[in-house]
């Protein structure tokens, strides 16, 4: 099986983390598409407690894209709503209007997974290693 890599970047605010140290860094955090922010980034002042708390960003950012894939639409609204708590989102979302392709259905394993990459606390969110774990792959 090959190793399973994902790749991406907002040009203007990619920075390579592994040479830098995060709490002493100039990094901006709150740069970027804000429909793909996550919620903790559009707190005044937040910084990265380690480099951990920027990956569950980037896990963050990731469940949009698999949300995007599969529904062809952004998960929230605005970045005020942005966050998952629980399951019951993906019923409520296939139900409305705002599912315009008619996705029918999600396995578990699938809303599982986005609304652990999608949860609003970053200490509830899932590791990029969780992520790869997932019954879902």
């Amino acid at each position: 099986m090959l190793p399973l890599a994902f790749k991406m970047t907002d040009f203007g605010v990619s920075r390579d983390i592994s040479t830098m140290n995060i709490k002493d860094s100039n990094l901006v955090y709150r740069r970027g598409t804000y429909k793909y922010m996550a919620p903790e980034q559009v707190i005044p002042h937040w910084r990265p407690a380690d480099a951990e708390d920027l990956f569950k960003v980037d896990v963050f950012q990731l469940g949009v894209v698999f949300f995007r894939l599969i529904f062809k639409a952004y998960p929230f609204d605005s970045i005020e709503t942005a966050g998952l708590k629980d399951e019951k989102f993906f019923d409520d979302f296939i139900s409305s209007q705002k599912n315009v392709y008619k996705v029918p259905a999600l396995s578990d394993s699938l809303k599982k997974l986005l609304t652990k990459m999608l949860h609003r606390d970053n200490r509830q969110r899932y590791t990029m290693q969780e992520v790869l774990s997932s019954p879902w792959f």
